[in-house]
């Protein structure tokens, strides 16, 4: 678990550099030129940013997630310093807003890098969970520390200093990742025909659940989006302070904390979804209750209970996507979804200022809420209708870990095999696999006990947590040997493409593999 706790410190780091050095330029353009100006800098900023996301797939595929993490960060602590100096400087304000655009482009590598490296770190399905919940209150922390030093370094000091201070804090956590495992489980088989980009969001586009999942997470990230700027656009109606954004932001990761802390509920529940809809309705219920605020206290009350409901969204939604994509699709999967953040950011930075221009700040929270409200009702049903349908999955999961061949595994690429395994049930005395013939599935037994027999004469046999069939898929070679059901037999079988993706992706033990040359 060393590396899960280093991951989650540099998640921590990362976390709190984008918070903070993000409402920083917000508050930086807004104070320079009003909500327009700060509205232009988000939308210079996630232009790039949306379509350096949608790469970061690629080079998942190409590269060690270790290598992007790191690298990315190297690149985002670069931008930040470059800010500082500038802003200290006096530079030409383009210039500014230009290395604002480099840290913005390079922080969307990070997640999806750290999502690759996850799972290689946890021992089983449910450590997922509980690392996924881990992340959401790291996430919910960095939402509270990062505004937090925004708002003491803007009173004891001024914006240079609060760059440089995000910088020295990103630069730290890109020294720590180069040191971490190369390996991400998560990363795609170099095979023959990996998916690309296109292929990869065909993919998506036709799986139900998946697609329910990433809209909750983009109207998560629309809430975020709009958020940026109202927080800067709020202290004007209630008579508040330059530091008064940064404090409000200090609300939202103070409820983001609540919402972190209370997600631990999700651990070892069966069902995500309701959790992910949920969040999402009171999210869209609290922004509306922003219209009848009007003191600095209330409002900051306010803002307290929709960074909890975001957090809440963030862990459950994150946590169901999980669940629901299949293995090939997940790297590119995490980078779609950091792609959709940061175009509802964009489109936050975009509405927000149009919306309190033409209705004000009431009319702006009632419409977001509107927003919200309304995807909540259309994601429920597939997103539930794809979650029971995933949920046999998790029941095969034990039984194929329980199997010599398979349970060197880690549990993202377990719970993948179990969405694919196909369920069989056999007759006593009927035969699994007969000797001579062509061998295209790997069958786990799961309940029945099995008689392997060469020649006619029983040399072995089997019974729950075994696996037989595993030599005529791994060499291009007949079945060696009959298997044949004593009692009445329950299987998992796994197809060729899918046990050999998984055995490629994360090779067995040599002692393993030497068994598996053995057998059948």
């Amino acid at each position: 678990m060393k590396g899960l706790r280093g991951l989650a410190f540099i998640f921590g780091c990362f976390k709190t550099s984008e918070y903070g050095s993000w409402i920083t330029v917000t508050i930086y353009a807004n104070h320079r030129g009003g909500v327009r100006e700060a509205g232009a800098v988000l939308v210079a900023s996630l232009v790039p940013a949306t379509l350096a996301a949608l790469g970061t797939g690629n080079l998942l595929v190409n590269f060690h997630a270790r290598t992007v993490l790191a690298w990315g960060m190297v690149v985002q602590a670069t931008g930040l310093a470059a800010i500082a100096l500038c802003s200290w400087q006096g530079a030409p304000v383009l210039a500014t807003y230009a290395a604002a655009v480099v840290a913005a482009t390079a922080m969307v590598t990070s997640r999806p890098s750290i999502c690759a490296l996850l799972p290689a770190l946890t021992p089983d399905a449910r450590s997922i969970t509980r690392a996924h919940v881990l992340l959401g209150w790291l996430d919910g922390a960095a939402t509270l520390v990062g505004p937090a030093a925004t708002a003491v370094c803007l009173l004891v000091a001024d914006f240079p200093v609060a760059f440089l201070a995000f910088a020295a804090i990103t630069g730290f956590a890109s020294l720590l990742a180069f040191r971490l495992p190369a390996g991400g489980e998560l990363e795609l088989l170099q095979d023959e025909s990996p998916l690309k980009l296109g292929g990869a969001l065909r993919r998506i586009a036709k799986a139900r659940g998946p697609r329910a999942a990433l809209l909750l997470l983009t109207v998560q990230g629309l809430l975020i989006g709009c958020l940026d700027l109202l927080v800067v656009a709020i202290p004007d109606r209630t008579h508040g302070s330059l530091a008064s954004a940064g404090w409000y932001g200090t609300a939202l990761g103070g409820g983001a904390i609540v919402g972190g802390t209370a997600s631990v509920l999700l651990i070892g529940r069966r069902r995500l979804w309701p959790a992910a809809v949920a969040s999402t309705v009171v999210g869209g219920g609290t922004v509306a209750a922003l219209c009848a605020t009007t003191s600095p206290v209330a409002t900051g009350a306010v803002f307290v209970t929709i960074g909890a409901a975001a957090a809440m969204m963030l862990v459950a939604d994150r946590a169901t996507l999980q669940r629901l994509t299949e293995l090939r699709l997940v790297s590119h999967v995490f980078a779609a979804a950091e792609a959709l953040e940061s175009a509802m950011l964009l489109a936050g930075a975009l509405l927000v200022p149009l919306l309190v221009s033409t209705a004000g700040i009431n009319g702006t929270c009632l419409a977001i809420a509107g927003i919200l409200l309304a995807v909540a009702v259309v994601a429920m049903r597939p997103i539930a209708v794809a979650e029971q349908a995933a949920l046999g999955a998790f029941e095969r999961v034990a039984a194929l870990r329980a199997v010599t061949a398979l349970a060197h595994l880690g549990a993202a690429m377990l719970e993948s095999l179990g969405r694919a395994a196909q369920p069989h049930t056999f007759a006593a005395g009927s035969a699994l696999m007969t000797q001579g013939e062509p061998g295209d599935l790997y069958q786990v037994i799961v309940n029945g006990h099995v008689d392997i027999s060469q020649d006619g004469s029983v040399i072995n046999q089997q019974g729950p947590g075994s696996g037989v069939g595993e030599l005529a898929l791994l060499f291009p070679t007949p079945r060696t040997a009959t298997v044949t059901a004593t009692d009445e037999v329950t299987t998992l079988g796994l197809d060729r493409e899918t046990f050999l993706l998984a055995l490629t992706q994360q090779p067995p033990p040599a002692s393993v593999y030497a068994l598996m040359r053995s057998r059948v």
